[in-house]
């Protein structure tokens, strides 16, 4: 075979009896493409599909067009001749035209080889075949079969054939219906509804209750007999999900939500009532990658566009219209294979803008907080990042990602247990619902993001970034946010927990990491402790706050006998204020008492405090963080 190619695309082509010859060889020792099963010439898969285009289509598509006008003869002549041919014999004259063109013309016969023997991909791929009337100028000055005017004339027809009542056939339908469970015209009951292929989950059917699944008769009806729906409404559902799942809709009308749970999976979001540019309520959900968005994939940004194009909407929205809501559900393939709905909603459009208002407030639910972290492009020095507001997609991902560390380093391990449901329940839900998402979230968050807290913790005492790979390393600027956002959706506002308890301990406990960092840095010529003794007494401050004080009086003597001697050098200034603010904060446990033990919320509190900044690690080259709000200096 590549001898004869070769020999066909040289520059001086071989006799044509030479080419018949050997091409007739080859033809005899080729297996057809179009057989799945070539054993003893056995298997007709893709024959009879041809067969199928050829012969039974052309008969339907007959009885429905009846017999075309004077303008579409064309169709009814093309229609006619395909039924006199046959799979095989089409494949035959097929490749004997291929045989011709490689003989006939030599400067394309490398084409036409090709397209007769071989194909590049593992596995040969389909073509669409284009018939016509050969003798296109005998139905002159009519147009032929494939021009625009006869198309438009077969799409009326199907519409008119489409729109003819079909009485069901089923026995259950003892009373025709006149209309089907959308308040549509109730036709084609039993037809099946179409597929699509959506981006990320393929091909998907709209609805699937086939009665050969015994489990579908679990109400006793199956297929259209459960819920019936006519030709129109069927139609009319596959263009909505076409035209929201429209590639360049994404982050507008859809988002893709696969990283959360690990299976294939799509959010959708839109108003019933559709503006001119469909505003991003995808994208305020599930967020955007960082270089999609202009405004640096900021929730705040996102939120005033989806603000600004909604409240326009309802502006020019007629009084007596019905009003519009936002409708929000999530699609995903839990085995690969079949759709399922994992859950939807309907909200006000005034529910969202309030939600994302009070979404945004939440998220401001912290102290002052600078996170160490590096410059945006490559060679920048690090700077002080104030926490993100998540999207609540974000906040998923957070709570699914649980944090090991060991001596050296923080490692992420996977751990789904939410999924985009409860974001959107901690974004658009109230009440009892929304306590019990915050709450089981909050103490997930503290199981799963203890070690990171800490590791963030020691780091920024020494003005550090701590190293957390590409894929997690938002997480660091997100976590704080997260703490404060389950704290004001479980009631807990900073103005009050910023003066309460857990919060006092995790600042004395800050304070005597630092004071352990000055020193080191001093008697121990810089050779910094993988854990200093502050966050060591976290985990057991967590538990038991007065037991871990208690350590905490035993051990600091000699760190406070160090800082009083110190009388020169560039650190006095900030060890004294050190001292004076621990001072401080133990008289105000004093005045409040300290808990013998803490709830959930307890622990997020003491965990922000852990986290807050300090005013006297302020530098101009903007290398440390300023006061945590509440320090006085």
């Amino acid at each position: 075979m590549a001898a004869f190619k070769k020999a066909i695309t040289g520059k001086k082509p071989p006799d044509a009896e030479w080419v018949k010859t050997r091409l007739q060889r080859l033809v005899i020792l080729s297996i057809s493409g179009w057989r799945t099963n070539t054993k003893a010439g056995k298997g007709r898969d893709e024959l009879d599909k041809v067969e199928k285009c050829l012969t039974t289509i052309p008969q339907q598509l007959r009885a429905i067009l009846d017999e075309p006008p004077q303008s579409c003869r064309a169709i009814g002549e093309l229609i006619a001749r395909s039924q006199k041919t046959s799979a095989d014999k089409f494949f035959n004259q097929l490749r004997g035209w291929l045989e011709r063109q490689i003989q006939i013309d030599p400067a394309n016969a490398g084409k036409w080889f090709d397209l007769l023997f071989l194909h590049s991909a593992k596995k040969a791929g389909k073509a669409c075949l284009v018939l016509e009337v050969a003798d296109r100028s005998a139905f002159d000055p009519d147009p032929p079969a494939n021009h625009k005017d006869v198309l438009e004339w077969i799409n009326q027809r199907l519409h008119a054939h489409d729109a003819v009542e079909v009485k069901p056939k089923r026995k259950w339908a003892a009373v025709a219906l006149s209309q089907d469970a959308y308040a549509g015209t109730a036709e084609r009951l039993n037809d099946k509804f179409p597929k699509l292929n959506l981006p990320v989950l393929g091909e998907v059917k709209l609805r699937a209750m086939n009665k050969e699944a015994t489990c579908q008769f679990r109400y006793g009806v199956a297929e259209s007999e459960s819920f019936p729906v006519g030709s129109v409404s069927r139609k009319k559902m596959h263009q909505a999900l076409d035209w929201i799942a429209d590639p360049d809709r994404r982050g507008k009308t859809w988002c893709d939500v696969s990283s959360l749970s690990g299976k294939k999976g799509l959010l959708f979001a839109y108003p019933s009532r559709l503006p001119e540019i469909a505003p991003e309520l995808a994208g305020l959900i599930v967020g955007f990658q960082d270089d999609a968005d202009p405004d640096g994939a900021r929730f705040e940004a996102c939120a005033a566009r989806v603000t600004t194009s909604l409240t326009e909407l309802v502006r020019k929205q007629p009084h007596e219209a019905p009003t519009t809501e936002v409708r929000v559900f999530v699609l995903i393939k839990p085995d690969g294979f079949r759709t399922k709905v994992l859950s939807s909603g309907r909200y006000s459009v005034e529910r969202l803008l309030t939600s994302a208002n009070e979404w945004m407030a939440c998220g401001r639910n912290t102290p002052t907080i600078l996170i160490r972290q590096f410059g945006a492009n490559q060679g920048d020095k690090p700077v002080w990042a104030e926490p993100f507001i998540p999207y609540p997609a974000e906040v998923v991902s957070c709570l699914n990602t649980a944090w090991e560390r060991d001596r050296t380093e923080t490692r992420a391990v996977q751990v789904p247990g939410f999924g985009i449901g409860d974001g959107l329940g901690l974004l658009l839900e109230d009440g009892v619902v929304l306590k019990a998402i915050a709450a089981r979230a909050i103490r997930t968050l503290i199981t799963n993001s203890l070690s990171l807290v800490l590791a963030l913790g020691h780091a920024n005492r020494q003005g550090l970034v701590h190293p957390m790979g590409k894929k997690y390393g938002k997480q660091a600027i997100l976590l704080p946010s997260i703490f404060g956002l389950l704290l004001a959706k479980l009631g807990r506002l900073k103005g009050d927990f910023m003066k309460g308890q857990p919060f006092l301990v995790g600042r004395l406990l800050s304070l005597a990491d630092q004071l352990h960092v000055e020193y080191c840095l001093d008697e121990r010529k810089g050779q910094i402790p993988t854990q200093l003794f502050g966050s060591a007494l976290m985990s057991t401050a967590l538990e038991q706050p007065e037991k871990a004080l208690a350590l905490l009086c035993q051990r600091i003597p000699p760190y406070k006998n160090w800082a009083t001697r110190l009388q020169a050098g560039d650190r006095v200034g900030l060890t004294k204020f050190l001292l004076g603010e621990m001072g401080r904060l133990c008289n105000q446990l004093k005045e409040c008492g300290v808990p013998k033990a803490t709830d959930d919320a307890d622990k997020a509190e003491m965990l922000l405090g852990y986290l807050a900044a300090t005013e006297k690690a302020k530098e101009p080259n903007n290398s440390t963080p300023p006061l945590s709000e509440g320090a006085s200096a």
